[in-house]
């Protein structure tokens, strides 16, 4: 297979200790082409994993893979998508699960094996492969509202591993981003020899600690209606590809983007809806394909401007939402959301870490005295203004599916706190490095409320 000649994967070879031919070299078996192993597809194809492997039996049943159209069984049209992606990968899909021990075999000469089904017995044949033949395993499964991720050490004989809580129920998009994101970074950890995953990792919608194994009792599970709202998103990067996508994927009624950047290709390793728009400005790229993601059930409009503390805005939002890279300009949209009362959700990502801070009116600090952006803007004011084209920092793609999910999961406590629940009262935090991952920082009260 020909690889392609551009600067991919630049700004992931930035960082210390990376081996991208450790990943060129890789085979990884996704099992279970539904929502969750699309979604952790679509962080391994940005990596450059060299060969991919999923298994599905499953017929279509949401229409789009990112904003390409899926078509009869997933895992086979999933196979003729993926070179429009990233040719550098050699894609298999296979009609077909892990159904009896004989079909295991579907399973052989892989490196690390990711059982995304929502199927006790199929898990518990994978694992039984995996051990037998000394493979790393993940298993996650979700449903609408919860999920949960377990590296197995062969020596753990935990039935959570199985997962049957998860047995006959639907997974959905934002659990899945976020647990999809998860899941590569723990991929990228083994196949490069780094810490491995000792713990389960949860997230929980149901829960105000929203990385709990405790669900809520009381919790029911919503559709939502949010063709009535309307949001803001600045900055068009890797944060806002995923911010955008889940937007879209809610039929949020109207998203507006400002950005004044164009896609270059060491865009491509993050910003994953750029595929093929490289030379396009990223509002106006962006804003074409999360209108076609969103089967035209939201208006999205993309306009090519920075936002600075001398921008007005006509239109009225319900949530803004701070994709930017910046602390400069961070601040200025922290103090035009407390000036003008509108609820902001913030996420900021690097390349091992990332945080979501949200801002509601006369109920929260504003997202400046929660993060000390003007503090943070002043000590490293040298960046301001740069975008992360001008600024070759090291970065990838995880941090930012999972922070751009968890921002997707607060909106719609926003949007409706009586179904979703009252949004949360702490930043949310991932760590790459920290045992656990995933945890809430505490807010403390500002003197002067915002």
């Amino acid at each position: 297979m020909e690889r392609s000649n551009i600067n991919r994967y630049n700004r992931q070879e930035l960082i210390e200790g990376w081996d991208q031919k450790k990943l060129r070299d890789a085979s990884i078996t996704i099992v279970g082409a539904d929502l969750l192993g699309q979604y952790i597809l679509i962080p391994l194809l940005a990596l450059g994993v060299g060969k991919l492997r999923i298994l599905g039996n499953e017929k279509i049943r949401k229409g789009f893979f990112l904003d390409l159209k899926l078509k009869d069984n997933i895992a086979i049209s999933l196979e003729s998508l993926v070179n429009d992606i990233n040719p550098d990968v050699d894609m298999i899909g296979l009609k077909s699960s892990i159904l009896n021990k004989g079909s295991s075999y579907l399973l052989k000469g892989t490196d690390i094996v990711i059982d995304a089904t929502n199927d006790p017995f199929s898990k518990t044949l994978t694992l039984d492969y995996c051990k037998l033949n000394n493979i790393p395993m993940i298993s996650a499964g979700c449903d609408g509202s919860f999920g949960r991720i377990i590296a197995s050490d062969y020596n753990n004989n935990d039935i959570r591993i199985v997962m049957p809580d998860f047995e006959g129920k639907s997974q959905e998009e934002l659990v899945s981003m976020v647990l999809g994101g998860l899941i590569a970074e723990e991929v990228k950890k083994i196949v490069m020899q780094k810490e491995k995953l000792k713990v389960s990792l949860y997230y929980n919608l149901t829960n105000k600690n929203r990385f709990t194994f405790e669900r809520s009792k009381d919790y029911k599970e919503f559709e939502g209606n949010f063709s009535d709202k309307g949001v803001l998103m600045i900055g068009a990067g890797a944060l806002g590809n995923f911010v955008g996508l889940g937007l879209a994927k809610l039929g949020v009624g109207r998203i507006d983007i400002l950005d004044d950047d164009e896609v270059e290709d060491t865009n491509l390793n993050r910003q994953i809806l750029y595929y093929d728009c490289v030379g396009s400005k990223k509002s106006e790229a962006l804003a074409e394909k999360l209108q076609k993601i969103s089967d035209g059930n939201s208006k999205v409009n993309g306009y090519v401007k920075r936002f600075d503390d001398k921008t007005k805005l006509t239109e009225k939002y319900d949530i803004i939402f701070d994709c930017v890279d910046n602390f400069k300009t961070r601040a200025e949209i922290s103090n035009y959301a407390v000036k003008n009362k509108i609820p902001l959700i913030s996420g900021a990502t690097d390349y091992q870490a990332g945080q979501v801070a949200v801002y509601i009116p006369k109920i929260t600090p504003s997202i400046d005295y929660q993060l000390k952006l003007k503090d943070s803007a002043k000590k490293r004011e040298e960046e301001a203004g740069q975008s992360c084209i001008l600024a070759p920092n090291p970065s990838v793609i995880m941090t930012n599916q999972v922070i751009g999910g968890l921002m997707i999961g607060e909106s719609r406590t926003i949007f409706d706190p009586d179904k979703f629940g009252e949004p949360i009262g702490g930043i949310l935090k991932y760590g790459t490095n920290l045992e656990n991952r995933l945890g809430i920082n505490v807010i403390l009260k500002e003197k002067k409320n915002a």
